[in-house]
Protein backbone atom coordinates (compact mmCIF):
# COMPACT_ATOMS: atom_id res chain seq x y z
CA UNK A 1 0.00 0.00 0.00
CA UNK A 2 2.97 2.50 1.00
CA UNK A 3 4.37 2.14 -2.87
CA UNK A 4 0.56 2.69 -4.42
CA UNK A 5 0.93 6.14 -1.63
CA UNK A 6 3.79 7.38 -3.30
CA UNK A 7 3.21 6.35 -7.11
CA UNK A 8 -0.47 8.39 -6.49
CA UNK A 9 1.37 11.04 -4.76
CA UNK A 10 3.31 11.24 -8.64
CA UNK A 11 0.28 11.89 -9.87
CA UNK A 12 -1.14 14.06 -7.70
CA UNK A 13 1.92 16.52 -8.31
CA UNK A 14 0.91 15.77 -12.03
CA UNK A 15 -2.85 16.99 -11.71
CA UNK A 16 -1.78 19.75 -9.82
CA UNK A 17 1.01 20.80 -12.31
CA UNK A 18 -0.84 19.94 -15.67
CA UNK A 19 -3.48 21.69 -17.85
CA UNK A 20 -6.23 19.63 -19.10
CA UNK A 21 -6.84 19.19 -22.56
CA UNK A 22 -9.86 19.25 -23.08
CA UNK A 23 -12.05 22.48 -23.77
CA UNK A 24 -15.21 22.91 -21.88
CA UNK A 25 -17.52 25.50 -22.69
CA UNK A 26 -18.28 26.33 -18.99
CA UNK A 27 -15.79 26.98 -16.07
CA UNK A 28 -17.93 27.18 -13.04
CA UNK A 29 -17.67 24.32 -10.69
CA UNK A 30 -19.93 21.39 -10.03
CA UNK A 31 -23.01 22.05 -7.68
CA UNK A 32 -22.43 19.22 -4.78
CA UNK A 33 -25.22 17.32 -2.88
CA UNK A 34 -25.77 18.87 0.55
CA UNK A 35 -24.04 16.60 3.43
CA UNK A 36 -26.45 15.08 5.84
CA UNK A 37 -27.23 17.24 9.25
CA UNK A 38 -24.52 16.62 11.43
CA UNK A 39 -24.36 17.24 15.78
CA UNK A 40 -21.16 19.90 15.21
CA UNK A 41 -22.38 22.94 17.31
CA UNK A 42 -23.15 25.89 15.34
CA UNK A 43 -21.70 28.18 17.40
CA UNK A 44 -19.45 30.68 15.98
CA UNK A 45 -15.79 30.85 17.52
CA UNK A 46 -14.10 34.60 17.19
CA UNK A 47 -10.09 34.18 16.49
CA UNK A 48 -7.54 35.95 18.19
CA UNK A 49 -5.84 38.50 16.49
CA UNK A 50 -2.45 36.44 17.62
CA UNK A 51 -3.59 33.36 16.38
CA UNK A 52 -4.50 35.08 13.11
CA UNK A 53 -1.47 37.27 12.83
CA UNK A 54 0.54 33.46 13.05
CA UNK A 55 -1.02 31.71 9.87
CA UNK A 56 -0.97 34.97 8.10
CA UNK A 57 2.89 34.80 8.58
CA UNK A 58 2.90 31.36 7.78
CA UNK A 59 1.23 32.26 4.28
CA UNK A 60 3.81 34.89 3.29
CA UNK A 61 6.64 32.68 4.32
CA UNK A 62 5.41 29.99 1.94
CA UNK A 63 4.41 32.40 -0.61
CA UNK A 64 7.64 33.72 -0.58
CA UNK A 65 9.06 29.91 -1.05
CA UNK A 66 11.42 30.06 1.63
CA UNK A 67 13.72 27.36 1.88
CA UNK A 68 11.89 24.29 4.37
CA UNK A 69 8.51 26.55 4.60
CA UNK A 70 7.20 23.10 3.98
CA UNK A 71 8.06 21.50 7.01
CA UNK A 72 8.28 25.06 8.93
CA UNK A 73 4.35 25.10 8.23
CA UNK A 74 3.45 22.04 9.34
CA UNK A 75 5.42 21.83 12.45
CA UNK A 76 4.25 25.22 13.66
CA UNK A 77 0.45 24.65 12.68
CA UNK A 78 0.71 21.60 14.82
CA UNK A 79 2.38 23.32 18.10
CA UNK A 80 -0.83 26.64 17.39
CA UNK A 81 -3.10 23.40 17.70
CA UNK A 82 -7.13 23.72 17.46
CA UNK A 83 -7.00 27.47 17.27
CA UNK A 84 -5.20 27.42 13.96
CA UNK A 85 -7.96 25.59 12.34
CA UNK A 86 -10.42 27.63 13.36
CA UNK A 87 -8.21 30.53 11.65
CA UNK A 88 -7.87 28.96 8.55
CA UNK A 89 -11.04 28.01 8.65
CA UNK A 90 -12.05 31.44 8.42
CA UNK A 91 -9.23 31.95 6.01
CA UNK A 92 -11.56 29.75 3.25
CA UNK A 93 -13.59 33.03 3.20
CA UNK A 94 -10.86 35.70 2.13
CA UNK A 95 -11.23 37.44 -1.01
CA UNK A 96 -7.77 37.15 -1.96
CA UNK A 97 -7.73 33.41 -3.60
CA UNK A 98 -4.26 32.70 -2.62
CA UNK A 99 -5.57 32.80 1.00
CA UNK A 100 -8.04 30.38 0.31
CA UNK A 101 -5.49 28.42 -1.52
CA UNK A 102 -3.78 28.32 1.35
CA UNK A 103 -6.21 27.79 3.83
CA UNK A 104 -6.94 24.47 2.21
CA UNK A 105 -3.74 23.32 1.63
CA UNK A 106 -3.18 23.67 5.77
CA UNK A 107 -6.22 22.03 6.53
CA UNK A 108 -4.83 18.87 4.95
CA UNK A 109 -2.01 19.25 7.55
CA UNK A 110 -3.70 18.57 10.12
CA UNK A 111 -6.99 16.80 9.75
CA UNK A 112 -9.59 17.49 11.79
CA UNK A 113 -13.13 16.31 11.36
CA UNK A 114 -14.13 20.32 12.08
CA UNK A 115 -12.82 21.41 9.28
CA UNK A 116 -15.02 18.98 6.81
CA UNK A 117 -17.99 21.09 6.39
CA UNK A 118 -15.96 24.42 5.90
CA UNK A 119 -13.78 22.31 2.94
CA UNK A 120 -17.24 20.80 1.48
CA UNK A 121 -18.10 24.09 0.91
CA UNK A 122 -14.93 25.22 -0.69
CA UNK A 123 -15.16 22.68 -3.35
CA UNK A 124 -17.79 25.10 -5.27
CA UNK A 125 -14.86 28.02 -5.49
CA UNK A 126 -14.49 29.23 -8.73
CA UNK A 127 -11.12 28.29 -8.65
CA UNK A 128 -9.98 24.86 -9.48
CA UNK A 129 -7.03 24.51 -7.99
CA UNK A 130 -8.65 25.71 -4.34
CA UNK A 131 -11.39 23.25 -5.33
CA UNK A 132 -8.89 20.63 -6.00
CA UNK A 133 -6.70 21.36 -2.61
CA UNK A 134 -10.15 21.36 -0.58
CA UNK A 135 -10.47 18.17 -2.04
CA UNK A 136 -7.06 16.52 -1.18
CA UNK A 137 -7.42 18.49 2.42
CA UNK A 138 -10.89 16.52 2.60
CA UNK A 139 -9.17 13.16 1.65
CA UNK A 140 -6.11 13.41 4.54
CA UNK A 141 -9.16 14.28 6.52
CA UNK A 142 -11.03 11.27 6.29
CA UNK A 143 -14.70 12.20 6.91
CA UNK A 144 -17.10 10.06 5.14
CA UNK A 145 -19.63 13.25 5.19
CA UNK A 146 -17.38 14.61 2.21
CA UNK A 147 -18.10 11.44 0.03
CA UNK A 148 -21.10 12.43 -2.16
CA UNK A 149 -20.24 16.01 -2.27
CA UNK A 150 -16.47 14.31 -3.97
CA UNK A 151 -18.59 11.91 -6.32
CA UNK A 152 -20.05 15.33 -7.61
CA UNK A 153 -16.71 16.20 -7.94
CA UNK A 154 -16.38 13.63 -10.67
CA UNK A 155 -18.02 15.45 -12.50
CA UNK A 156 -16.34 18.96 -12.33
CA UNK A 157 -15.31 20.93 -15.63
CA UNK A 158 -11.47 20.82 -15.14
CA UNK A 159 -9.74 17.41 -15.58
CA UNK A 160 -7.27 17.91 -12.97
CA UNK A 161 -9.69 18.20 -10.32
CA UNK A 162 -11.74 15.05 -11.55
CA UNK A 163 -8.86 13.06 -11.30
CA UNK A 164 -8.01 14.88 -7.77
CA UNK A 165 -11.77 14.42 -6.21
CA UNK A 166 -10.43 10.41 -6.85
CA UNK A 167 -8.12 10.24 -5.20
CA UNK A 168 -9.30 11.97 -2.60
CA UNK A 169 -12.65 9.27 -2.92
CA UNK A 170 -9.52 6.56 -2.60
CA UNK A 171 -8.57 7.71 0.48
CA UNK A 172 -11.67 8.07 2.29
CA UNK A 173 -12.30 4.47 1.68
CA UNK A 174 -16.20 4.54 0.94
CA UNK A 175 -17.90 1.85 -1.45
CA UNK A 176 -20.02 4.28 -2.47
CA UNK A 177 -17.65 6.19 -4.62
CA UNK A 178 -16.90 2.61 -6.46
CA UNK A 179 -19.16 2.76 -9.59
CA UNK A 180 -18.69 6.42 -10.02
CA UNK A 181 -15.05 5.64 -9.79
CA UNK A 182 -15.52 2.80 -12.70
CA UNK A 183 -17.62 4.99 -14.78
CA UNK A 184 -14.13 7.05 -14.59
CA UNK A 185 -11.76 5.34 -15.51
CA UNK A 186 -13.70 3.76 -18.60
CA UNK A 187 -14.51 7.40 -20.32
CA UNK A 188 -12.89 9.92 -18.82
CA UNK A 189 -10.75 11.32 -21.95
CA UNK A 190 -8.49 12.80 -19.48
CA UNK A 191 -5.37 10.44 -18.88
CA UNK A 192 -4.55 11.87 -15.58
CA UNK A 193 -7.86 11.46 -14.10
CA UNK A 194 -8.15 7.55 -15.19
CA UNK A 195 -4.73 7.04 -13.61
CA UNK A 196 -6.50 8.26 -10.21
CA UNK A 197 -9.59 6.29 -10.48
CA UNK A 198 -7.30 3.01 -11.12
CA UNK A 199 -5.31 3.93 -7.99
CA UNK A 200 -8.57 4.91 -5.87
CA UNK A 201 -10.39 1.56 -6.72
CA UNK A 202 -7.25 -0.03 -5.44
CA UNK A 203 -7.19 1.79 -2.43
CA UNK A 204 -11.18 0.89 -1.64
CA UNK A 205 -10.39 -2.69 -2.63
CA UNK A 206 -13.82 -3.59 -3.95
CA UNK A 207 -14.07 -6.64 -6.26
CA UNK A 208 -16.65 -4.81 -8.56
CA UNK A 209 -13.76 -2.50 -9.90
CA UNK A 210 -11.74 -5.80 -10.81
CA UNK A 211 -12.86 -6.21 -14.75
CA UNK A 212 -12.51 -2.48 -15.37
CA UNK A 213 -9.06 -2.80 -14.16
CA UNK A 214 -7.90 -5.50 -16.12
CA UNK A 215 -9.65 -3.12 -19.38
CA UNK A 216 -7.38 -0.32 -18.23
CA UNK A 217 -4.33 -2.40 -18.53
CA UNK A 218 -4.44 -2.26 -22.20
CA UNK A 219 -5.01 1.68 -22.03
CA UNK A 220 -2.71 3.65 -24.56
CA UNK A 221 -1.02 5.42 -21.37
CA UNK A 222 1.36 3.70 -19.42
CA UNK A 223 0.62 5.74 -16.55
CA UNK A 224 -3.07 4.51 -16.59
CA UNK A 225 -1.84 0.63 -17.20
CA UNK A 226 0.66 0.91 -13.87
CA UNK A 227 -2.00 2.18 -11.97
CA UNK A 228 -4.07 -0.37 -13.05
CA UNK A 229 -1.75 -3.26 -12.05
CA UNK A 230 -0.83 -1.74 -8.99
CA UNK A 231 -4.83 -1.73 -8.20
CA UNK A 232 -4.98 -5.06 -9.11
CA UNK A 233 -2.48 -6.11 -6.44
CA UNK A 234 -4.11 -4.34 -3.77
CA UNK A 235 -7.31 -5.88 -4.52
CA UNK A 236 -6.08 -9.73 -5.17
CA UNK A 237 -8.22 -11.24 -7.20
CA UNK A 238 -7.04 -13.93 -9.10
CA UNK A 239 -9.12 -12.97 -12.80
CA UNK A 240 -6.17 -10.81 -13.13
CA UNK A 241 -3.86 -13.23 -12.99
CA UNK A 242 -3.52 -14.09 -16.64
CA UNK A 243 -3.90 -10.40 -17.31
CA UNK A 244 -1.16 -9.16 -15.36
CA UNK A 245 1.08 -11.90 -16.98
CA UNK A 246 0.76 -10.51 -20.03
CA UNK A 247 1.40 -7.33 -19.03
CA UNK A 248 4.65 -9.15 -17.37
CA UNK A 249 5.75 -10.57 -21.01
CA UNK A 250 4.74 -7.32 -23.08
CA UNK A 251 8.39 -6.54 -24.01
CA UNK A 252 7.03 -2.70 -25.53
CA UNK A 253 5.87 -2.26 -22.29
CA UNK A 254 8.24 -0.19 -19.78
CA UNK A 255 10.32 -0.89 -16.76
CA UNK A 256 7.67 0.36 -14.30
CA UNK A 257 4.83 -1.47 -15.93
CA UNK A 258 6.78 -4.97 -15.59
CA UNK A 259 7.75 -3.90 -11.87
CA UNK A 260 3.95 -3.24 -11.26
CA UNK A 261 2.88 -6.48 -12.99
CA UNK A 262 5.37 -8.91 -10.98
CA UNK A 263 4.88 -7.34 -7.56
CA UNK A 264 0.81 -7.48 -8.24
CA UNK A 265 1.27 -11.15 -9.17
CA UNK A 266 3.19 -11.69 -5.94
CA UNK A 267 0.28 -9.91 -4.06
CA UNK A 268 -2.14 -12.20 -5.51
CA UNK A 269 -0.02 -15.35 -4.86
CA UNK A 270 -1.57 -17.69 -7.37
CA UNK A 271 1.03 -20.59 -8.72
CA UNK A 272 -0.04 -19.99 -12.58
CA UNK A 273 1.92 -16.82 -12.25
CA UNK A 274 5.60 -19.21 -11.21
CA UNK A 275 6.51 -20.30 -14.71
CA UNK A 276 6.59 -16.48 -16.05
CA UNK A 277 8.22 -14.91 -13.10
CA UNK A 278 10.79 -17.72 -13.21
CA UNK A 279 11.76 -16.42 -16.93
CA UNK A 280 11.67 -13.03 -15.55
CA UNK A 281 14.26 -13.80 -13.19
CA UNK A 282 16.58 -15.59 -15.69
CA UNK A 283 15.86 -12.92 -18.42
CA UNK A 284 19.26 -11.04 -17.69
CA UNK A 285 19.41 -9.53 -21.13
CA UNK A 286 15.71 -9.04 -21.50
CA UNK A 287 14.83 -7.59 -17.98
CA UNK A 288 16.16 -4.80 -15.98
CA UNK A 289 17.82 -5.79 -12.03
CA UNK A 290 14.31 -3.53 -10.86
CA UNK A 291 11.84 -6.28 -12.83
CA UNK A 292 14.28 -9.32 -12.05
CA UNK A 293 14.08 -8.38 -8.11
CA UNK A 294 10.85 -7.66 -7.83
CA UNK A 295 9.65 -11.44 -9.78
CA UNK A 296 11.95 -12.88 -7.31
CA UNK A 297 10.27 -11.33 -4.52
CA UNK A 298 6.99 -12.41 -5.88
CA UNK A 299 7.62 -15.74 -5.80
CA UNK A 300 8.57 -16.17 -2.49
CA UNK A 301 5.25 -14.81 -1.53
CA UNK A 302 3.91 -17.03 -3.86
CA UNK A 303 6.09 -20.17 -2.31
CA UNK A 304 5.82 -22.81 -5.21
CA UNK A 305 8.91 -25.05 -4.63
CA UNK A 306 9.12 -25.60 -8.62
CA UNK A 307 10.89 -22.31 -8.60
CA UNK A 308 13.85 -23.41 -6.52
CA UNK A 309 16.25 -24.81 -8.88
CA UNK A 310 15.86 -21.78 -10.44
CA UNK A 311 16.13 -19.36 -7.70
CA UNK A 312 19.06 -21.28 -6.60
CA UNK A 313 20.53 -20.66 -10.07
CA UNK A 314 20.22 -16.94 -10.38
CA UNK A 315 21.54 -16.41 -6.58
CA UNK A 316 24.68 -18.33 -6.81
CA UNK A 317 25.63 -17.55 -10.70
CA UNK A 318 27.02 -14.43 -11.72
CA UNK A 319 26.36 -13.46 -15.09
CA UNK A 320 28.84 -11.74 -17.72
CA UNK A 321 26.60 -8.66 -17.57
CA UNK A 322 26.64 -8.54 -13.62
CA UNK A 323 26.09 -5.18 -12.22
CA UNK A 324 26.06 -3.52 -8.88
CA UNK A 325 21.81 -4.21 -8.77
CA UNK A 326 22.16 -7.73 -9.66
CA UNK A 327 23.50 -8.31 -6.04
CA UNK A 328 19.87 -6.92 -4.86
CA UNK A 329 18.63 -9.50 -7.30
CA UNK A 330 20.87 -12.49 -5.65
CA UNK A 331 19.53 -10.93 -2.01
CA UNK A 332 15.94 -11.51 -3.20
CA UNK A 333 16.42 -14.28 -4.72
CA UNK A 334 17.83 -15.75 -1.34
CA UNK A 335 14.61 -14.29 0.16
CA UNK A 336 12.81 -16.39 -1.46
CA UNK A 337 14.45 -19.53 -1.29
CA UNK A 338 14.51 -18.99 2.14
CA UNK A 339 10.81 -18.02 2.21
CA UNK A 340 9.82 -21.20 0.18
CA UNK A 341 12.20 -23.80 1.71
CA UNK A 342 13.53 -22.15 4.99
CA UNK A 343 16.82 -22.18 3.44
CA UNK A 344 19.16 -21.94 6.13
CA UNK A 345 21.91 -21.46 3.70
CA UNK A 346 20.10 -18.73 2.10
CA UNK A 347 19.31 -16.93 5.15
CA UNK A 348 22.95 -16.72 6.16
CA UNK A 349 23.79 -15.28 3.11
CA UNK A 350 21.24 -12.36 4.05
CA UNK A 351 23.09 -12.07 7.43
CA UNK A 352 25.87 -11.54 5.63
CA UNK A 353 25.07 -9.00 3.35
CA UNK A 354 23.22 -7.09 6.21
CA UNK A 355 26.89 -5.98 6.91
CA UNK A 356 28.01 -5.64 3.89
CA UNK A 357 29.18 -2.08 2.70
CA UNK A 358 27.33 -2.05 -0.77
CA UNK A 359 23.84 -0.67 -0.19
CA UNK A 360 22.62 -2.85 -3.08
CA UNK A 361 23.02 -5.61 -0.64
CA UNK A 362 22.84 -4.53 3.14
CA UNK A 363 19.51 -2.41 2.68
CA UNK A 364 17.81 -4.92 0.36
CA UNK A 365 18.86 -7.85 3.16
CA UNK A 366 17.16 -5.87 5.76
CA UNK A 367 13.90 -5.55 4.39
CA UNK A 368 13.80 -9.16 3.26
CA UNK A 369 15.12 -10.18 6.89
CA UNK A 370 11.78 -8.27 7.91
CA UNK A 371 9.64 -9.95 5.28
CA UNK A 372 11.25 -13.16 6.42
CA UNK A 373 9.94 -12.37 10.30
CA UNK A 374 12.29 -14.23 11.63
CA UNK A 375 13.69 -13.63 15.00
CA UNK A 376 17.27 -14.97 14.40
CA UNK A 377 17.33 -11.57 12.47
CA UNK A 378 16.90 -9.49 15.52
CA UNK A 379 20.36 -9.27 17.03
CA UNK A 380 21.85 -8.53 13.27
CA UNK A 381 19.17 -6.07 12.20
CA UNK A 382 19.55 -4.08 15.87
CA UNK A 383 23.23 -3.99 14.66
CA UNK A 384 22.25 -2.13 11.92
CA UNK A 385 20.00 0.23 13.66
CA UNK A 386 24.06 2.28 14.80
CA UNK A 387 24.21 3.04 11.17
CA UNK A 388 25.72 6.63 10.28
CA UNK A 389 26.86 9.19 7.95
CA UNK A 390 26.42 6.80 3.95
CA UNK A 391 24.34 4.27 5.46
CA UNK A 392 22.26 6.18 7.82
CA UNK A 393 19.30 4.50 5.15
CA UNK A 394 20.39 1.27 6.38
CA UNK A 395 18.77 2.05 10.07
CA UNK A 396 15.69 3.31 8.45
CA UNK A 397 15.31 0.00 6.78
CA UNK A 398 16.41 -2.58 9.98
CA UNK A 399 13.75 0.01 12.25
CA UNK A 400 11.59 -0.63 9.79
CA UNK A 401 12.05 -4.55 9.52
CA UNK A 402 12.22 -4.95 13.22
CA UNK A 403 8.56 -3.04 13.74
CA UNK A 404 7.19 -6.21 11.31
CA UNK A 405 9.22 -8.84 13.86
CA UNK A 406 7.90 -7.77 16.40
CA UNK A 407 10.13 -8.68 19.02
CA UNK A 408 9.87 -7.22 22.30
CA UNK A 409 14.51 -7.52 22.51
CA UNK A 410 14.38 -5.02 20.14
CA UNK A 411 12.62 -2.62 22.16
CA UNK A 412 15.48 -0.62 24.03
CA UNK A 413 17.85 -0.53 20.55
CA UNK A 414 14.72 0.88 19.22
CA UNK A 415 14.49 3.64 21.75
CA UNK A 416 18.13 5.09 21.89
CA UNK A 417 17.29 5.02 17.45
CA UNK A 418 14.70 7.98 18.37
CA UNK A 419 18.23 10.30 18.76
CA UNK A 420 19.43 9.41 15.43
CA UNK A 421 20.48 12.57 13.31
CA UNK A 422 18.76 10.29 10.48
CA UNK A 423 15.49 12.06 10.98
CA UNK A 424 13.89 9.23 8.67
CA UNK A 425 15.49 6.55 11.03
CA UNK A 426 13.63 8.21 13.71
CA UNK A 427 10.19 8.32 12.14
CA UNK A 428 10.58 4.78 11.30
CA UNK A 429 12.05 3.21 14.83
CA UNK A 430 8.65 5.40 16.68
CA UNK A 431 6.19 3.27 13.72
CA UNK A 432 8.34 0.11 14.76
CA UNK A 433 7.66 1.21 18.43
CA UNK A 434 4.01 1.50 17.99
CA UNK A 435 3.99 -2.10 16.60
CA UNK A 436 5.94 -3.90 18.53
CA UNK A 437 3.59 -1.95 21.44
CA UNK A 438 5.72 -2.01 24.99
CA UNK A 439 4.78 0.29 27.19
CA UNK A 440 8.35 1.11 27.97
CA UNK A 441 8.49 3.22 25.31
CA UNK A 442 5.96 5.41 26.24
CA UNK A 443 7.92 7.82 27.76
CA UNK A 444 10.46 8.31 24.80
CA UNK A 445 7.78 8.59 22.73
CA UNK A 446 6.52 11.66 24.47
CA UNK A 447 9.53 12.86 24.62
CA UNK A 448 9.67 12.69 20.57
CA UNK A 449 6.73 14.68 20.18
CA UNK A 450 9.20 17.70 21.21
CA UNK A 451 11.42 16.38 17.90
CA UNK A 452 12.04 19.41 15.29
CA UNK A 453 10.40 17.11 12.13
CA UNK A 454 6.88 17.26 11.69
CA UNK A 455 6.74 13.05 9.98
CA UNK A 456 9.10 12.18 13.11
CA UNK A 457 6.02 14.08 15.57
CA UNK A 458 3.38 12.11 13.85
CA UNK A 459 5.29 8.77 13.65
CA UNK A 460 5.40 8.95 17.66
CA UNK A 461 1.99 10.23 18.45
CA UNK A 462 0.61 7.29 16.01
CA UNK A 463 2.97 4.92 18.04
CA UNK A 464 1.64 6.48 21.31
CA UNK A 465 -2.07 5.88 20.16
CA UNK A 466 -1.30 2.39 19.57
CA UNK A 467 -0.14 1.29 22.55
CA UNK A 468 -1.72 3.36 24.90
CA UNK A 469 -5.35 3.49 23.02
CA UNK A 470 -5.60 6.99 24.08
CA UNK A 471 -5.36 9.82 21.38
CA UNK A 472 -3.67 13.20 22.34
CA UNK A 473 -2.48 13.79 18.85
CA UNK A 474 0.73 15.90 18.92
CA UNK A 475 -0.20 17.27 22.36
CA UNK A 476 2.71 17.06 24.13
CA UNK A 477 1.14 18.54 27.42
CA UNK A 478 -1.92 16.44 27.37
CA UNK A 479 0.38 13.13 26.91
CA UNK A 480 2.64 13.92 29.78
CA UNK A 481 -0.12 14.83 31.94
CA UNK A 482 -1.72 11.72 31.11
CA UNK A 483 1.51 10.20 31.69
CA UNK A 484 2.46 11.15 34.83
CA UNK A 485 -1.26 10.67 36.28
CA UNK A 486 -1.17 7.26 34.89
CA UNK A 487 1.84 6.22 36.29
CA UNK A 488 1.51 7.52 39.43
CA UNK A 489 3.94 9.86 39.32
Amino acid sequence: MRKLLVFLLLVTVALLGCQDKEKPEAKKPVETKKPEKTTEPAKKKSVSPEIAKKVEELFRDLKGKHDGAFPKTKNALSRIGKPAIEALVEMLKDKDWEHRHFAAWALGLMPDKSATQPLIETLKDKQPEIRGTAALSLGEIGDKRATQPLIGMLEDTDGRIRGIAALALGKLGDRGAVEPLIEMLRKDKFWNARTAAAGALGMIGDERAVQALIGALKDEVEFVCCSAATALGEIEDKRAVLPLVALLEDKEKSLHAHQEAARALGKIGDERAVQPLTKVIEGFKDYSPHVRWEAAKALGKIGNKSAVPNLTKVWKVQPECYTDQQTTVQVWCAYALAKIENNKEAFEYLLKALKDDDPFACSPAAEALGELGDKEAVAALVEALKSECEDAYLAFVAAEALGKIGDKSAVVPLISTLKHEYEPAVSSAAKALGQIADKKAIGPLIETLNHEAWFVRAAAAEALKKITKQDFGEDYAKWQAWYEKSEGK
